[in-house]
């Protein structure tokens, strides 16, 4: 785990190599990341703003981070 520097959803569900692994050999079907699970959790007391995106690829559900549109 890396340590927190004050940044949330710094990396997205694919960034991560055990999760890419996790998703290449179907070990679930519903993947998302510890910082994505607490945000969630966490969503009523937070005074931190959050963005999530739930994506469904055949039976397979991703709860990520919305990836930062660079362009603006």
């Amino acid at each position: 785990m890396k340590n927190f520097n004050g940044k949330s959803f710094d990396e997205s569900l694919f960034d991560d190599e055990v999760m890419v692994e996790l998703i290449e050999n179907d070990a679930a079907d519903i993947f998302t990341t510890d910082v994505i699970a607490s945000a969630m959790m966490c969503a009523t007391k937070s005074n931190y703003s959050w963005d999530i995106e739930i994506k469904k690829y055949g039976n397979k559900i991703f709860i990520d981070k919305r990836q930062d549109d660079d362009d603006e």
